[in-house]
């Protein structure tokens, strides 16, 4: 391989890395108790889930998703990072689930 042909796959990776792991970002950060939330707001950008759902009110996620060009392809690229770090988090979820946090009850 030639320098260019390094320099354009360093050049994708760098624009790509970035967009990986954004559905378990946004997911966990207005989580209320759930499993697996990195994986729900994926499904949520995909327009998977309703608009009742936590995870997407009125489809406002979706919309900005298929907006955005790029998107759909970096949230099925992220849907396998999400799911490692939700399995690796799976027992803080369940232990949050049992024992709610004091200023949640």
């Amino acid at each position: 391989m030639s320098f260019r042909s390094y320099l354009i796959a360093a050049a994708l990776a760098g624009i790509l890395m970035p967009l990986t792991g954004c559905g378990t970002l946004i997911g966990r950060s207005n989580s209320q108790g759930d499993l697996y939330p990195g994986l729900q707001q994926d499904a949520a950008f995909l327009g998977l889930t309703g608009a009742g759902e936590p995870y997407n009110p009125e489809y406002v996620a979706t919309i900005f998703c298929y907006l955005a060009v790029v998107c759909v392809p970096g949230t099925l690229l992220s849907v396998p990072l999400d799911a490692a770090i939700d399995t690796v988090l799976l027992p803080i979820d369940l232990i949050n689930i049992a024992v709610p946090p004091a200023g949640n009850r």
